[in-house]
């Protein structure tokens, strides 16, 4: 009788390491799936009780500090991502200063995608001439992206992607 009390013990704690080694690794992977997805609080809260069962973690450790910088880059990207995906359906300024565009295109962003997306432009040029460039162009669905591209080429200006805003500065030769 006491073999047999012995050799299912080590079995009864084997089965609980490798349970609990299994839930190290779906939080851990709940954690990553979240921080990639930009929701910050539920990967925070994997890789934290990640850290409570297993301490020494060292990739949850790893990544519970880089996520500040990782929620940055993952909205950045699903930014960025807007711009490419939004369709305009029909564009034409003629003649139109590059300020008049800007405020159209944002107007028909915000309107493409029901509320959903506002680009938030603004022209960085202390100078004031950036804004003042006519530009003529007509496009049918096309993304916001290929639009701003043409509209920056036309006024040698380039784009440069923020968080909250999408800033236009002129190219200085």
């Amino acid at each position: 009788m006491m073999v047999i009390s012995l050799l299912v013990a080590p079995c009864s704690f084997g089965d609980e390491m490798t349970s609990k080694a299994r839930r190290v690794a779906s939080l851990y992977q709940q954690g990553l799936i979240a921080m990639n997805q930009g929701k910050g609080e539920k990967a925070a809260s994997s890789f934290r009780e990640v850290l409570k069962l297993h301490p020494g973690h060292g990739h949850a450790r790893h990544h519970l500090k880089i996520l500040p910088a990782k929620l940055a880059q993952v909205k950045q990207e699903q930014r960025l991502r807007k711009f490419k995906t939004t369709l305009i359906e029909e564009i034409h300024f003629h003649r139109a200063t590059l300020a008049e565009a800007l405020i159209a295109l944002e107007e028909l962003t915000v309107k493409s995608t029901k509320g959903d997306f506002t680009p938030n432009f603004l022209i960085q040029d202390p100078s004031g001439k950036l804004q003042e460039k006519v530009v003529t162009l007509r496009m049918n669905n096309v993304p916001v992206s290929a639009i701003l591209q043409y509209l920056t080429q036309m006024t040698h200006s380039r784009v440069r992607y923020d968080q909250h805003a999408t800033a236009i500065k002129p190219i200085v030769p």
